[in-house]
């Protein structure tokens, strides 16, 4: 049985590929386009009949694969993307077969808006399930400012913080979910979505281990910027491919748009205007805890007048201004700066040995 994975960006084939997309399976964490190690994208002919080594810089593993007949070769299907100040790209995916000889279908569409100033994403999953009732619901998530907003079927608006250990809304790139492609044969020059292109073709030839079902593709290479500006993929198996009882076709049809346009990405009414706290913790922090307009830890040692001397140390070089001298009642001490029209207040206290350290950050109160 077989289903396409992700590998370092890139996607091949083994095990199952239904459950992956109907589950909503993670992928594998991916390299920012254009990071180091990535092999840059080639246009040379792979005309000859012998396998073409595909090097682990681009998948993790050596890899042959037999390759098409044409001359480009798209290595990497997020190329250039990072050179443009903002875009829109769609991916839909949608399956149409049968499962154990009942009629399925379904289609799931991904939309990503990214810009860069201010830095900002937005991601929106739709699905479409008139025969799998279990799909899950259609997803918003937004990531601005530090904080990552969700919102799920309609409902309710949340925030979180974004932690460094967390996958970010740019390893949800719609095109690292793309094949990439060895020996496209070229199909000529011509516009799609507006955009001037290079035209490309393909089969399962060009793909690695496109052998598992009958593929045939096309895509259409932005000429200023080489970045994808549309790829058209589909495949046609059975249980081989997409599992047992499973037969049909699934394509993909990634469409990009309004690149480099004004584009302004706003959260939706109902979402908390929540702010990401800047400011540093402490070396020994433990039990760090993020929420959008509050940072929480402990410290096993030290004292109260250390955490307030840290803090009124480190924040004014961040633009944070002392309102007050720090307090210490007891076993509780807290300082406040103000910095841009809001307040971030530092409140410690110290219980059986240990201290408890808050940062909250709100409006100023005004009288």
């Amino acid at each position: 049985m077989t289903t396409w994975f992700v590998i370092r960006g890139r996607i091949v084939v083994s095990g199952l590929l239904l459950g992956l997309i109907v589950s909503g399976c993670k992928s594998q964490p991916q390299p920012e386009p254009g990071s180091t190690g990535e092999a840059p994208v080639t246009a040379e002919s792979t005309a000859d009949t012998s396998p073409t080594t595909i090097p682990s810089s681009v998948t993790g593993l050596n890899i042959e694969v037999a390759g098409g007949p044409g001359p480009f070769d798209l290595i990497d299907p997020a190329m250039g993307l990072a050179d443009l100040s903002s875009y829109q790209a769609v991916l839909v995916q949608s399956f149409d077969g049968t499962r154990d000889g009942s009629a399925e279908q379904w289609s799931k569409t991904i939309t990503m808006v990214s810009v860069d100033e201010p830095a900002a994403r937005q991601v929106t999953t739709e699905i479409t399930s008139p025969s799998i009732e279990e799909l899950p619901p259609s997803l918003l998530l937004i990531e601005t400012g530090g904080v990552t907003y969700q919102q799920s079927g309609g409902g309710a608006c949340t925030g979180s913080v974004a932690n460094e250990s967390e996958v970010g809304l740019a390893e949800r790139e719609p095109a690292l979910s793309l094949p990439s492609v060895f020996g496209a044969e070229d199909a000529g020059s011509e516009a799609v979505n507006n955009i001037p292109a290079e035209h490309y073709t393909f089969d399962s030839q060009a793909l690695i281990d496109g052998n598992a079902a009958q593929f045939t593709g096309e895509m259409w290479v932005a000429a200023d910027g080489g970045y994808v500006a549309q790829y058209v993929l589909t495949a046609t198996g059975g249980a081989d491919f997409f599992g047992d009882g499973v037969e049909g076709s699934m394509t993909w049809n990634y469409t990009l748009m309004n690149a480099n346009a004004p584009t302004e990405i706003s959260l939706p009414e109902g979402c908390p205007a929540y702010a990401a706290i800047d400011a540093p913790v402490m070396p020994d922090a433990e039990n760090v805890g993020y929420l959008p307009g509050l940072i929480t830890y402990d410290l096993p040692s030290g004292s109260i007048k250390d955490v307030l001397t840290f803090y009124q140390n480190e924040l004014p070089p961040l633009g944070w201004s002392p309102e007050e001298e720090p307090l210490v009642e007891g076993n509780i001490g807290s300082v406040a700066f103000l910095r841009n029209g809001q307040q971030l207040s530092v409140i410690v206290s110290e219980s059986e040995g240990v201290l408890e350290v808050q940062l909250i950050l709100a409006e100023p109160v005004t009288e």
